[in-house]
């Protein structure tokens, strides 16, 4: 398959034409070509600045996102027959290509004894520092290239104080800063750009769509509509597609369930049970919140045979063997707090998450004060750890949900 230079935009060409510094960083609003322009400039790299026998590494958030998000845009790019990837292995023009994820700092020893020639990194601000640093000491090979690319994030994060935003590096020519936004892609129609407008508010149409580099602070959920992210008891559809039940495990704190309905693209929180051991004085054991789940079922008159996904989170392993042994379907839910408040902002702001106000009052008040945490450590961006359970357990459902569905399509990687 021989990828057209012709499909590119201006800046993608220029970007990918350049001759590499030792950190080349493609960062800016999502959808707008940064990533497939830097895959063009990690293929003109491989072959143009590497010879066959040296290595090269590659390294994700997790290797299922670095799978999903750029080695299968490569695949499609060059053909099968040029990329090919088996097991953290990708054979690329000849080249060998060790993929990496690295979502916690423990990565760091994975990488640590390597030699390559040149690193790609996809969403470097969701690397740990440690791994990012290790990775430049580990291209002591030829050029010694890295390639970087990222959504904007905190303008306190490591890795762009150090790096990205350094203006020292981009003098001495160690670095190249490609600023990327919307109007950069050539493939995006109107349409779309003023859908991705309206799904986006807050931090996150700053960073996504205006690839600014921005503190979160103030109300998370900031597009939330009383009136058009809620419906009242019998307002609902009269069927849906599927059932999903999901948990927020807690014996002091707050223990949450929820009852969702989907509806093509669209979740309805049909229900909730909120049972706080510390307010009401007297704690639950695993048997008794399985039985409160069945009696939960049985209010709604819903057989547990149309429940398709029991959601919890990952933290409540000792619940799930026992509600597992009652014939609930449990799954552990994906815990990635950042991309799953994207999700539901976005979700919340196109209107596809609608809660019932007559049932789920617990909600209800904390989608209007869940809040940025001005105090957290700088750098570190996350909601205020205070009347939040009910916000986890409606993010477990629809971000475990959409990767379900949809694999990727809410990820931070564009």
């Amino acid at each position: 398959m021989a990828f057209s230079f012709a499909k590119l935009g201006s800046k993608q060409l220029a970007m990918a034409s350049s001759v590499p510094a030792r950190i080349n960083v493609a960062e800016g609003a999502v959808r707008s070509g940064k990533t497939i322009g830097q895959l063009v400039q990690w293929q003109i790299y491989a072959t143009k600045y590497v010879k066959r026998n040296q290595p090269l590494m590659m390294i994700g958030n997790t290797q299922d996102s670095l799978k999903r998000n750029d080695i299968d845009p490569l695949i499609d790019m060059f053909g099968d027959r040029e990329v090919k990837y088996k097991e953290g292995e990708l054979k690329f023009f000849g080249r060998t290509i060790y993929c990496f994820g690295a979502k916690d700092k423990g990565a760091e020893a994975s990488i640590r004894g390597a030699t390559v020639a040149g690193c790609y990194i996809g969403e470097v601000t969701t690397i740990p520092k440690v791994v990012v640093d290790q990775s430049l000491a580990r291209c002591s090979l030829g050029y010694g290239a890295s390639f970087w690319n990222t959504n904007p994030d905190s303008p306190f994060h490591e890795t762009f104080e150090q790096y990205i935003d350094n203006q020292k590096l981009v003098d001495g020519g160690e670095l190249k800063r490609w600023r990327f936004g919307i109007q950069d892609n050539p493939g995006l129609s109107i349409e779309y750009k003023r859908f991705l407008y309206r799904s986006l508010s807050g931090v996150f149409r700053r960073r996504n769509f205006f690839g600014e580099w921005c503190v979160a602070e103030g109300q998370v959920y900031d597009g939330w509509d009383a009136e058009a992210n809620t419906f009242t008891t019998g307002g609902q559809p009269s069927r849906f597609d599927f059932y999903d039940l999901a948990v927020d495990y807690g014996t002091q704190n707050a223990f949450v369930l929820q009852l969702w309905a989907w509806k093509g693209s669209t979740a309805f929180l049909l229900d909730e049970w909120y049972y706080s051991g510390r307010k009401e004085g007297q704690q639950m054991d695993d048997e008794q919140y399985v039985i409160e789940i069945f009696k939960f079922l049985d209010k709604n008159k819903l057989p547990l045979s149309q429940v398709e996904k029991l959601f919890h989170d990952p933290a409540a392993a000792h619940f799930a063997l026992t509600a597992f042994r009652k014939q609930l379907p449990c799954e552990i839910a994906d815990n990635d707090v950042r991309n799953g408040i994207a999700c539901m902002s976005s979700m919340i702001n196109i209107r596809t998450m609608k809660v019932n106000k007559d049932k789920c009052k617990n909600f209800l008040k904390e989608v209007k004060n869940y809040a940025w945490d001005d105090k957290a450590t700088k750098g570190k961006e996350e909601p205020i750890k205070k009347d939040d359970h009910c916000m986890d357990t409606a993010r477990y459902e629809v971000y475990t949900r959409k990767l379900y569905v949809t694999p990727g399509i809410y990820g931070i990687a564009a």
